[in-house]
Parts: structure tokens; sequence; C-alpha cells
């Protein structure tokens, strides 16, 4: 549930850092720069995810298959 919370504070906050003017190019002003990296890839349609003590990850698809992957 911790996990669920952070991903709603995080877009929360990503919204927030959206609404102003944007610059020329499209970028908002004051925006920070954001990079997107994957962690895992050949999901189909990734629902949710949650986190193991032990550091596993589960991704659910939205077929209702659940799929776990071990930490690096």
């Amino acid at each position: 549930m911790r996990d669920r919370a952070r991903v709603l504070l995080f877009a929360a906050l990503l919204a927030a850092c959206t609404s102003g003017r944007a610059s020329g190019d499209g970028r908002m002003e004051g925006a920070p720069d954001l990079t997107d990296t994957v962690i895992q890839s050949g999901l189909s349609v990734p629902w949710d995810l949650a986190f193991a003590p032990d550091g596993r990850m589960f991704v659910t698809e939205r077929m209702g298959n659940i799929v776990m992957f071990d930490s690096a």
C-alpha cells in the first residue's frame, strides 16, 4: 500500500510541475529535466506493481497475469 501511495504522490508532484507557462521549445519554465528508464520490457499492458521486503518486484498485467522479477 505504501508503494501505491508513493506513486500517487509522484503523480501529484509531476502534475504540479507541469502547471506553468511553456517556453518556446514546449518545455515548462522552471520544470526539472526528467529522463525515463526501462526497468523491464516485454510486459503485456502492465497494470500495477509491488515490492516484496526481499526486493522482488511483482507486476500485474491487465489480462490477470502476475509476473515476478528478482532484484538485480
